[in-house]
């Protein structure tokens, strides 16, 4: 096994008084486990921008590019198709945090990504925060997320185990799915904070989240293929997005 990476980090202060940001990285692995071989290099390039232009708005907003190019080698049991993937993801990112009265303030934003498995996918935020005294803050939050789909959820091939059929046996096996989604939460919260004294703090947390798109196993109808040559019964079980939950 070996990795390595590189990176590099850019900052300027404007004269406005605003300041921008630029990251760059370069990261590379390449691992066995159990006897499947992954070789992944990841490029990565950021940008961010922070400006007040008001008195009660503070901005920072951003511009990002991640490509990531793997090369995976199947072991006996054990495939991901095609073997080799080159994944762009582009994303942008914006907050606003907005001072409406001496002691409470707003922060919204949201981030933006396109990624090659699901498209399009948009995660909204915002915040309230309510410093009733010296000692004391409240706050409200409402987030919606995703997560991408990875290579595994796309493309696995792989041997889960075998299943006894009297005198004969059949194999069970997991395979991804193309037509992926993505698996979204909407999250609810609030929090309560008391500082007691300099050592001394107390913190009161409820949340409620909503889960949707959460990937399940589903069973497909037998069919024969070959296995090391041999003609063999194929129990295939597909993943899917079928799945809702709820958090608290």
């Amino acid at each position: 096994n070996d990795a390595g990476n590189l990176l590099a980090r850019w900052t300027r202060t404007l004269a406005s008084g605003s300041d921008i940001a630029v990251q760059a990285y370069v990261d590379h692995q390449d691992w066995i486990e159990q006897g499947f071989r992954q070789a992944r290099t990841t490029t990565d390039i950021d940008f961010k921008h922070h400006w007040k232009p008001g008195a009660r708005n503070d901005v920072v907003w951003g511009l990002g590019y991640r490509v990531s190019s793997d090369h995976l080698t199947p072991s006996g049991e054990t495939a991901v198709l095609p073997a080799q993937r080159t994944d762009p993801l582009y994303s942008a990112f914006v907050q606003d945090e907005i001072r409406i009265a001496p002691r409470v303030s707003l922060v919204l934003g949201s981030r933006f990504e396109h990624n090659h498995y699901t498209g399009f996918e948009f995660e909204p935020s915002g915040q309230v925060v309510w410093s009733a005294s010296a000692r004391q803050t409240v706050w409200f939050s409402a987030t919606r997320a995703s997560r991408e789909p990875s290579r595994t959820d796309f493309g696995v091939e792989a041997d889960y185990g075998t299943v006894s059929l009297g005198n004969s046996t059949a194999i069970l096996k997991v395979y991804g799915n193309p037509l992926l989604k993505s698996e979204q939460v909407l999250d609810f919260g609030a929090g309560y904070r008391f500082q007691a004294n300099k050592r001394l703090s107390f913190d009161l947390a409820p949340f409620l989240s909503y889960y949707h798109q959460l990937q399940t196993d589903e069973p497909r109808a037998p069919f024969v293929g070959t296995e090391d040559g041999q003609p063999q019964l194929i129990l295939p079980i597909v993943f899917n997005y079928l799945a809702h939950a709820r958090n608290y």
